[in-house]
């Protein structure tokens, strides 16, 4: 099936390692700060995947795992759940926001630990 140019130039633009959209007025625009604050801060909060610019992925499962700053963020690469059921973050790798490619919804399945109550 023949591709639209709109999607060959799409092709192109995520190729190059940057996230790029482009939007009806023509104008192309990298991923900013911006677009990741609004996804961590979507009612209610929805687990999402980040492709970066590697192709390598990180999982958001949470909200308040994130530290945003303008040209870079802190995200969580290794959890674990604790004795009591908790999740816990073993590891961080700090990635520049221009090397996010997109964000993709997961749909994460309750890993049947629940936390215990005192």
């Amino acid at each position: 099936m023949p591709q639209s140019t709109h999607e060959k130039e799409e092709r192109a633009l995520r190729g190059n390692g940057l996230f790029l959209a482009l939007f009806p007025s023509g104008i192309i625009t990298a991923m900013t700060y911006h677009d990741l604050l609004r996804k961590l801060n979507d009612a209610p909060f929805k687990p999402f995947r980040i492709r970066l610019s590697n192709s390598t992925t990180i999982d958001i499962l949470e909200p308040g795992s994130v530290i945003v700053g303008k040209s870079s963020a802190v995200l969580p690469v290794e959890t674990v759940f604790d004795d009591q059921g908790y999740r816990v973050i073993r590891n961080w790798k700090t990635v520049s926001i221009a090397h996010m490619v997109e964000f993709v919804d997961i749909d994460v399945k309750d890993s049947g630990r629940k936390r215990k109550r005192a």
